[in-house]
């Protein structure tokens, strides 16, 4: 598991210093997520060790950029920290479904 969130966190820290639209892409990829696998709380753990690591990731390339105010991660920063926002305040996990009765009910007496 941790070498597939690798795969996805390098595949997307290389869109967001090549100035892609990183929010349409995130997006893109939380929407795919759900329609594959639902959004449960399982869904939204991987979804969230992948944002993680891409902030890991963004983190550790930081110093060649911090102060070249021109360049595209500048953008791109502002638009992971909107799909951000709207993957903490605004995806909420689909509501956990009640296990099914195992037994019938005893009949009153």
């Amino acid at each position: 598991m941790k070498y597939v969130l690798n795969m996805f966190a390098m595949v997307f820290t290389y869109e967001f210093s090549k100035g892609t639209d990183i929010d349409k892409v995130l997006n893109r990829f939380m929407d795919q997520l759900a329609l594959q696998a639902g959004w449960n709380d399982q869904v939204v753990a991987f979804a969230r060790q992948v944002l993680t690591m891409i902030l890991s990731k963004i983190g550790s390339g930081l110093k060649r950029w911090a102060r070249a105010y021109n360049r595209d991660e500048w953008d791109s920063l502002y638009k992971f920290t909107s799909v951000v926002e709207d993957f903490m305040f605004y995806r909420p996990i689909d509501s956990i479904a009640t296990p099914a009765r195992t037994c019938a009910p005893l009949p009153l007496t």
